[in-house]
């Protein structure tokens, strides 16, 4: 079973890269001649051009998927269902380099994050039907889910200076590209001895799946970024950060589902039966997906490094496609703590 959606029907990938190139260029056309303005810039010169940070967050994961089950009427009613569930946390690594331009209040940035996590657990049961003669009616549920995801920024920002809270406060306004990969895969194993229909007779099955989610998407996104002093010390201070972000992402997302089952019909008198089916569904949808997030910090900042804890959350809207053998919009979200080191450099 296949859908697919005609993506010329959405905005091509080549026009808004050339228009995110444009956008880009003209920030550059802007730096240089504030460059040459004497006096208008914001940016504390005093501070190295170059910043390189790096960290780690342990995000939790939301959007509920619909799950594969083996037909019904080779399993105990409801066995397994409640372990098949992807993961719901992560552990990742980001990192950021950013650069500001020399007597401009433009700099420029690309930040990067990963995270992934698993799943497994196991299932038996079994009951005591015709035990004395051989027979046990048993159920046995294996399962392993692997998630990933990835999110990468290329922006460029101006430093407006609003003093919202402090005047020695900064907010810079940024405008870029989001690139945003997401993947879930789940194996399954079942093996189940369901069914008689006397003393000797008895059908074994044994059921394999593989069902992998994916989405790539990107798409222009905007920032803003506050610094809050709240207590200054001689060479130091402890702060505020803040920010909220949005983009508009085109994604392309893709959902395979393979499967196997095998089957062993005995009964005496009669010869043993073996059999063997398989199915394969591939489901591809072209997708527009807003993306809202915003993050709260506190950080302890030297004249060339910085130390950051905080909390950050990211909604992705119709993020994944969380159906089975129908198509489902899932939001896709990552939130949870935070923190980084940053070194300044030059």
């Amino acid at each position: 079973m296949s859908e697919h959606i005609n993506p010329s029907k959405l905005v091509p990938s080549r026009l808004l890269s050339s228009v995110s190139a444009v956008a880009l260029l003209g920030v550059f056309a802007l730096e240089s001649h504030d460059a040459k303005a004497a006096g208008t810039f914001l940016a504390d010169s005093s501070q190295p051009p170059l910043w390189i940070e790096l960290g780690g967050d342990f995000e939790s994961i939301s959007g509920k998927a619909d799950q594969w089950m083996p037909d019904s009427t080779s399993a105990l009613a409801g066995s397994g269902a409640h372990i098949r569930k992807d993961p719901a946390n992560s552990l990742g690594l980001e990192g950021k380099i950013a650069y500001q331009f020399e007597h401009s209040d433009w700099k420029v940035w690309a930040a990067a994050r990963y995270g992934r996590s698993q799943r497994g657990q196991d299932f038996h049961t079994q009951t005591a039907q015709y035990y004395a003669l051989g027979f046990v009616r048993a159920y046995t549920d294996t399962t392993r889910h692997l998630e990933n995801h990835m999110i990468v920024d290329f922006e460029a920002g101006k430093d407006v200076g609003l003093g919202l809270f402090s005047e020695h406060s900064r907010s810079t306004i940024g405008v870029g590209i989001r690139i945003a990969q997401f993947s879930v895969t789940g194996d399954d194993f079942v093996s189940s001895k369901p069914q008689y229909s006397g003393v000797f007779r008895q059908q074994v099955f044994f059921h394999t799946a593989k069902l992998t989610r994916r989405t790539s998407a990107m798409g222009p996104t905007a920032s803003w970024d506050s610094h809050v002093p709240l207590i200054s010390l001689s060479d130091s201070n402890f702060a505020l950060d803040w920010g909220v972000n949005g983009a508009l992402l085109f994604g392309k997302q893709k959902t395979m589902l393979d499967t196997t089952n095998r089957y062993r019909h005995q009964s005496e008198g009669y010869p043993i039966v073996v059999g063997t089916t398989s199915a394969n569904v591939v489901r591809r949808h072209t997708q527009l997906i807003p993306n809202l997030g915003a993050m709260a910090a506190l950080s302890f900042n030297l004249p060339a490094a910085k130390m950051t804890v905080g909390y950050r959350a990211d909604f992705f809207f119709s993020g994944m496609d969380g159906g089975v053998n129908a198509y489902r919009g899932m939001t896709r979200s990552f939130y949870g703590p935070f923190a980084t080191i940053s070194v300044g450099i030059g």
